[in-house]
């Protein structure tokens, strides 16, 4: 390690340890071949741990996954998902993730814009996969195809047997419109709990806004990172989690696949470094740093990066090996350098030095190690398994059916109903965008510049904005410090649930619902539900408060 504070650390007697606890507990360590897809073959080795534990008597809920990158996590849970395993993952079941809706999305891109050659290229590919083309196939169609006159996209898909009219989407409403492309492409013949979400969202926008493709895309560019699936039907799931979320807790079984980082790699990073004066910027920014730039003030600059980037990710290997109570499984590879000898500065190698070198033990691919004693689970309570698997089915009205979608309901009633109606939504889109109160003046201007904010209205709803986030009792909830979840879907109770605000300290939650409309015992209900959903993602519910907005700001806690 280039880190002598850090090589100190963990040698010798500084690394001496005194054990205290008598119980019994096991590390397992394995090394798989990765000659394949590693977000198939690091999945199949997790699912092979839970069902041991299952059998051992452990409860699906005393299992934890830990991971380093989202995308890790992400691949992990779909490929329990499909195997309907239950998962409980605030932060990897990413509706952009799903490959419907990537297609979905690359589609409404190309239809957007149809010199977006890098949309139709996916378009392209995923299609043909559909219909069991060949590589050779694939990579003729796309060469026939990019790069010339946009028919000959719509052309080539025609010819895979897709029937599909761009012309007759654009005359469509947009949500309409996003379920006709479904509908053709055969989107619809697999049912997915993310497609559906995504359609929700799709719902969601054209009631706040007056949908249209472009200003959806725009909105999706703004929001993907932040929607996703977060189902609390029933606690007996497998806990999914970054290693960074998982500081502070502890659980009876951890797995910890693709232990394999390497501590050093810089490239994600980048430095800021002094230029001489005869340059006119007095800084350049050095992108993807490595160590063939020889300059004493930059070599300086990047061996402080590595330092720093060692002692993170041992830490990370800390927190990572010690969130286990009684069993950890450490999944990585075997990964050596091209002589064959060990790497010192990946996790994989650290492992297997210890094997080696501490417990001299020779390295095999696919070889257990196991180090202390296990036994069967003890558990006074029976185990059930009370989790029901249902398949989310997807319904869309038949092609034939002549129905638009009317999304301000105002229209169906009167101007008065409308307006306020639309006054409500547009306060509710505001709000949204703010998590903090430095956000109010960024969140105003983006819908005025979206034009969904006139001129002559800012403001009034600047006012009422700050009125809001400036009330004794609300002040506390936008400042720093908290994890905000602004309208964050919710599946509970075969319910899809959104409240509009959730501030997260820790384990402890706070909910914040606002109302533009009068009082209704409704909204207690409404709020009680939120409540009872965050109770079963197991948060503790510190307050509830209902927002009424007009004619002044009114916080009922309930």
């Amino acid at each position: 390690m280039s880190n002598d504070k850090l090589t100190k650390l963990f040698s010798g007697d500084d690394l001496r340890q005194n054990t205290h606890k008598t119980e019994k507990g096991q590390v397992n360590i394995r090394f798989i071949d990765t000659e394949g897809d590693e977000d198939e073959l690091y999945p199949e080795e997790v699912l092979k741990v839970i069902c041991e534990k299952k059998k051992l008597g452990y409860k699906l809920g005393q299992i934890c996954i830990l991971v380093r990158k989202k995308k890790d996590g992400i691949s992990i849970a779909k490929y329990l998902n499909d195997k309907t395993i239950p998962i409980i993952s605030s932060e990897t079941l990413l509706i952009n993730a799903d490959a419907q809706v990537q297609l979905i999305l690359n589609l409404l891109n190309v239809l957007n814009d149809d010199k977006d050659e890098s949309s139709k290229a996916k378009v392209l590919e995923a299609l043909a996969k559909r219909r069991n083309y060949s590589e050779e196939q694939s990579f003729k169609v796309l060469q026939a195809t990019l790069n010339k006159d946009k028919a000959m996209f719509w052309q080539a898909i025609n010819q895979m047997a897709f029937t599909f009219d761009p012309h007759h989407f654009q005359t469509l409403p947009f949500y309409d419109a996003v379920e006709y492309l479904i509908h053709q492409f055969e989107i619809d013949k697999t049912h997915n709990a993310y497609l559906q979400f995504f359609l929700d969202e799709v719902v969601e926008f054209t009631l706040k806004q007056e949908g249209n493709l472009s200003a959806f895309l725009a909105f999706w560019e703004l929001n993907a990172e932040h929607k996703s699936i977060i189902s609390t039907a029933n606690e007996d799931a497998v806990q999914i989690m970054t290693v960074h979320k998982s500081k502070g807790l502890q659980f009876p079984v951890v797995i910890f696949p693709y232990a394999k980082l390497q501590l050093d790699y810089a490239l994600n990073n980048h430095l800021w470094v002094e230029l001489p004066k005869q340059f006119e910027l007095p800084l350049a920014l050095i992108t993807k740093p490595s160590k063939g730039i020889e300059h004493p003030e930059y070599s300086e600059h990047y061996l402080n990066l590595i330092k720093a980037l060692e002692m993170e990710n041992v830490n990370i290997l800390y927190v990572a090996l010690t969130r286990a109570a009684r069993e950890l499984y450490i999944i990585s590879e075997d990964d050596r350098k091209a002589d064959g000898s060990l790497k010192p500065n990946t996790f994989a190698g650290l492992l297997m030095s210890y094997i080696e070198n501490i417990k001299h033990e020779k390295i095999e691919v696919n070889t257990i190690y196991s180090y202390g004693e296990i036994s069967e689970y003890e558990t006074t309570e029976p185990i059930e398994n009370k989790t029901t698997n249902k398949t989310l089915q997807f319904h869309h009205p038949s092609p034939k059916l002549n129905l638009d979608l009317v999304t301000t309901a105002g229209k169906l009633w009167n101007t008065k109903l409308e307006e306020a109606l639309n006054e409500g939504n547009l306060i509710h889109s505001i709000l949204a965008e703010i998590k903090v109160k430095s956000d109010v003046e960024r969140a105003l201007q983006k819908h005025l510049d979206n034009g969904f904010l006139k001129a002559n209205e800012f403001e009034g709803y600047k006012t009422t904005i700050y009125n809001i986030i400036r009330d004794n009792t609300l002040a506390e909830f936008y400042t720093e410090g908290y994890e905000v979840w602004n309208e964050r879907e919710i599946y509970f109770k075969d319910q899809l649930l959104r409240p509009d605000r959730v501030n997260l300290k820790g384990h402890d939650a706070y909910l914040i619902d606002y109302k533009t409309g009068a009082t209704s015992p409704a909204y207690q209900e409404q709020i009680e539900a939120y409540a009872e959903a965050l109770e079963g993602l197991q948060y503790n519910v510190k307050m509830k408060m209902l927002v009424y907005v007009h004619p002044t700001i009114d916080v009922k806690i309930i």
